[in-house]
């Protein structure tokens, strides 16, 4: 997001597992096998309030790019 459109367009920190797999391509089935194998941890990627998972996008996103820098360093 261009630096100044976050008066216009907020940054949504946390979006609920529906919407997560509509905006990255994930699946239900991917999501909940991360949580599962102790990929992604409840309360730091993702939590369940009233019986639906959100998803914290700001996480996930560390979480990719910590995964692209192992990557590379393991390449390099």
């Amino acid at each position: 997001m261009a630096e100044g459109n976050e008066k216009l367009f907020p940054r949504i920190k946390w979006v609920k597992i529906k919407q997560w797999c509509e905006l990255s391509g994930d699946t239900n089935h991917a999501v909940h096998a991360r949580r599962k194998k102790g990929i992604w941890l409840d309360g730091v990627h993702c939590q369940v309030r009233g019986r639906v998972l959100w998803i914290n996008i700001e996480e996930v996103e560390q979480w990719v790019e910590q995964g692209l820098k192992n990557c590379r360093a393991a390449s390099g």
